[in-house]
């Protein structure tokens, strides 16, 4: 994750990209949600989003981002 430079990306409030998506992380853990979820919350807006723009990863690059949290939490990330 800070290999694709979240934590020099700024985000909301000042917040950089991967203070947020860390706490989407610990949000989902708190919540009991699978690992899949939780992994996923942890790059739900790598590729971009709607309202955030900035994909950190391009398309080609989705095998990277499988390896690291597997196919199934990659699947709910794109």
């Amino acid at each position: 994750m800070k290999k694709l430079a979240t934590d020099s990306t700024e985000h909301l409030n000042k917040r950089s990209l991967y203070s947020h998506l860390l706490g989407t992380y610990r949000i989902l853990k708190k919540w009991n949600s699978s690992e899949d979820i939780c992994l996923a919350g942890l790059y739900h807006s790598i590729y971009g989003t709607y309202s955030y723009r900035k994909s950190l990863v391009n398309l080609e690059q989705r095998g990277i981002i499988k390896a690291a949290i597997g196919s199934d939490a990659e699947k709910l990330v794109y």
